[in-house]
């Protein structure tokens, strides 16, 4: 902690240089064991330390810039020299020893790697509320959209859904569900995108439904298609969707839509666009093939913290994958 005429700042130093400060104004009075070397996570020891660590030192006053450039300053005049010799080889290396380790943080699984378009396409990234989901409407018309429990696909890992019900539509009018995706709905010219979605609509739905690629704001619609009937059970519909000769964007979304009044169900709702061996539910080609001119030996997957979790309780489950993704629980 450092301290000033003024203020108390916590404070982070690297190797005797202040890297950055943070502002406390509240009263603070240390208590319980002091723990070097990990962090907490819900009161558990979490994040060990994978290594040595040299010394540990503790003073009774807070320390100023100045004051802690010194003790560096002067424990770095007693240590030992490190010599780097730049032109001579090192140890020979296997090159069965270089290669990939996966880890599914920061979105390098789902909006990275992986080439699905939909974000929350399972309704379970919020229990409460259908994050990235949004209602469509023409002027005039009304609808709500709410997450339900009560009407599952299956009671494996589809068992939530999205109910789109439409009060009010005209003739020429709509009223749907959209998703932005990560970070909007990619487009580009002549290509050819596949939709699936599992979907159930009550009896007093005709039908039929629109599914397209538009701009955010609804103004240009890029593909689509149509399904011409939804049934009164649970069951997979799939599209098409080639775009033309446009402008590669990416202020874009998925829309599915309808002009009659009636509910209808969606679960596990799905947009891919070409990918890398144009394998079904497959990768982004540009992403693997520069994996591929790594020319790596092997692939650790699943790997890092994501795997380990912060506890037992929560560690990735990652052998639940192995099988076919509608029958598989979402990842929490």
């Amino acid at each position: 902690m450092l301290a000033t005429s003024s203020n108390i700042r916590w404070g982070n130093n690297v190797n005797g240089s202040l890297q950055q400060t943070t502002p406390y104004t509240n009263g603070w009075q240390g208590n319980g064991h002091t723990g070097i070397g990990r962090g907490r996570y819900g009161g558990n020891p979490v994040d060990f330390v994978n290594g040595q660590i040299d010394d540990v030192r503790f003073y009774n006053i807070a320390l100023d810039y100045t004051a802690v450039n010194t003790l560096f300053g002067s424990a770095l005049a007693s240590s030992s020299s490190l010599t780097v010799q730049v032109d001579e080889a090192g140890p020979s290396i296997s090159p069965l020893l270089y290669g990939l380790m996966f880890e599914d943080i920061s979105h390098s699984g789902d909006g990275g790697l992986y080439a699905e378009l939909i974000r929350n396409r399972i309704l379970k990234d919020n229990a409460s509320a259908p994050d990235y989901w949004s209602l469509v409407t023409s002027s005039g018309a009304a609808g709500t959209i709410a997450l339900d429990t009560t009407n599952p696909a299956n009671t494996i890992a589809l068992t939530t859904s999205l109910k789109l019900q439409i009060t009010t539509v005209a003739s020429g009018q709509r009223v749907g569900v959209a998703n932005a995706g990560y970070w909007g709905i990619p487009v580009r010219p002549n290509t050819t995108y596949q939709a699936s979605f599992y979907a159930v609509a009550s009896a007093d739905f005709s039908g039929p439904l629109t599914i397209g690629i538009e701009s955010n704001d609804g103004s240009t619609v890029y593909a689509s298609a149509k399904v011409s009937a939804i049934s009164t059970t649970w069951d997979q519909y799939s599209v098409t969707l080639t775009t033309g000769n446009v402008t590669t964007s990416s202020t874009n979304r998925f829309v599915i839509s309808a002009s009659h009044t009636g509910t209808v169900w969606f679960t596990l709702v799905s947009l891919f666009p070409p990918t890398w061996a144009n394998r079904p539910n497959g990768l982004r080609p540009d992403l693997m093939q520069l994996l591929r001119n790594t020319h790596a030996k092997f692939l650790r997957f699943p790997g890092g913290n994501y795997l380990e979790g912060n506890t037992l309780a929560d560690y990735f489950p990652w052998k639940n994958r192995l099988v076919i993704s509608r029958s598989v629980p979402a990842t929490t």
